[in-house]
């Protein structure tokens, strides 16, 4: 058994009762969210019959994780919990969270009058944590949550995703935290339906009509850093601003020059990650889940990526990936919301692995048997942007990626041709083979 002291505040009222008609007072004080996750837990559904909380989003706390590595960004909401009453530690029993009053006084009313109902003060709240626990925050045990949730202290009402999010962030995080003493699991899971029925989100258009627009601009990069996203125009900004995308300085937007991907192009290409399956949209957010895709893609593709003339083994060709980008990239996305679909771009399973880099790697290893190729030979259609022309192309790749080699005109199809260059190579190195056979004759 060990024990953690916070210094605290606490409030208790007379009325103040829980479900069996017992006393019950709160407390408030700030805990690190490494200890947090030592004694406290999750009490899920289908753990019992009483279990009331939902499972843990990876997605969701990967997000809080980020946000909360960057240094000038904090929660300042607190996270809810309650402590469960005695626990029980090699035989012996302890109370879960003990507090100790320094100091208190009763309430002053709005008229200067005592309020002797009413108890408030500061002290210590001594919390135990049970050795099951302590041996598996290091290491020297391993047990599933359900079993560990068993000794732990505290069960979590709202803020999971924050405490697994701060714990799993690379530098110590802080919480806010507001403490029940003394009321029931139906206590808590009230308490949770209360927290979540009446919590109302505030629409991005009252942020806008709200914040000066002065102020919600220079708080733009902040923001998108922090991916708190709240429009198709903020993840377009993300896409072009930060640092790890692969789009970064790339958009043809807000009139910057020097730029070789068209926002339309971004557009469908937004339009349809909303279509991936479940399971690709619960592994990251929207925007980083666009971002890890064309990692994987532009690792295959990063030749055609800076301009409309491509040079290959000193040959140089019209670069279909940009001159036909606006059907080309959307097409793209179609072709990896399809693989997905069809488990051909299945992530990898392993914790250890950052879920964009196993989005990243499995989007490459499927997309890097397109034939590069075909961004540099002929093509016949004049115009893929309307929505069957893209599916018909989304076939085409798809079937080049099986077979990998471009579907030419003799192929079955009249949408590609050989590019004039490597028509002209391959004729003089067919005329240069035929001239070495009739001397070697």
């Amino acid at each position: 058994m060990k024990t953690y002291d916070y210094p605290c505040i606490f409030l208790s009222k007379k009325g103040w009762v829980n479900s069996e008609g017992k006393p019950f007072s709160m407390v408030s004080f700030y805990a690190e969210a490494g200890q947090m996750d030592i004694w406290s837990g999750v009490y899920r559904c289908g753990q019992d019959e009483k279990g009331y909380q939902r499972v843990l989003k990876e997605k969701h706390s990967t997000e809080i994780k980020k946000f909360l590595e960057v240094e000038t960004n904090v929660i300042p909401n607190s996270v809810v919990i309650a402590f469960n009453g005695k626990i029980k530690d090699k035989g012996k029993f302890y109370d879960s969270a003990v507090l100790i009053k320094k100091a208190s006084s009763k309430h002053i009313d709005e008229d200067g009058e005592e309020d002797s109902d009413i108890e408030i003060g500061t002290g210590i709240l001594r919390v135990s944590a049970h050795s099951n626990c302590i041996a598996v925050a290091n290491k020297e045990k391993i047990l599933k949550e359900v079993e560990l949730n068993k000794f732990r202290s505290a069960s979590i009402i709202d803020g999971q995703h924050r405490v697994s999010g701060g714990n799993s962030a690379a530098c110590n995080v802080f919480f806010p935290v507001t403490a029940f003493l003394g009321i029931t699991k139906e206590d808590q899971a009230f308490h949770f339906i209360v927290i979540n029925r009446k919590s109302e989100k505030v629409s991005t258009d009252v942020i806008e009509a709200v914040v000066p627009k002065v102020i919600y601009k220079n708080l733009q990069d902040r923001l998108v850093s922090a991916s708190i996203i709240g429009s198709e125009a903020d993840i377009i900004y993300s896409l072009d601003n930060s640092k790890d995308s692969p789009f970064k300085d790339s958009i043809m937007w807000g009139n910057k020059p020097g730029r070789t991907i068209k926002k339309s192009a971004i557009d469908k290409i937004i339009k349809y990650s909303k279509q991936l399956p479940i399971d690709a949209k619960d592994l990251l957010s929207e925007t980083e889940l666009i971002k890890a895709i064309w990692k994987g893609i532009k690792k295959h593709t990063d030749l055609f990526w800076q301009s409309k003339i491509v040079k290959v083994n000193r040959l140089e060709y019209k670069n279909q990936f940009l001159i036909k980008g606006a059907g080309v990239l959307p097409t793209l996305q179609l072709v990896v919301n399809a693989a997905w679909m069809a488990n051909s771009i299945k992530p990898s399973s392993d914790p250890n692995i950052p879920n964009e880099k196993k989005v990243a790697d499995s989007v490459y290893d499927y997309i890097k048997y397109l034939p590069n190729e075909l961004f540099t030979c002929v093509w016949n259609k004049k115009s893929i942007t309307n929505e069957n022309s893209m599916q018909n192309l989304q076939r085409l790749m798809m079937d080049m990626i099986r077979t990998k080699k471009v579907l030419y005109k003799e192929s079955g199809n009249n949408w590609f041709d050989e590019a004039k260059a490597l028509k002209k190579k391959k004729t003089k190195r067919t005329k240069a083979k035929k001239r070495n056979t009739r001397i070697s004759r």
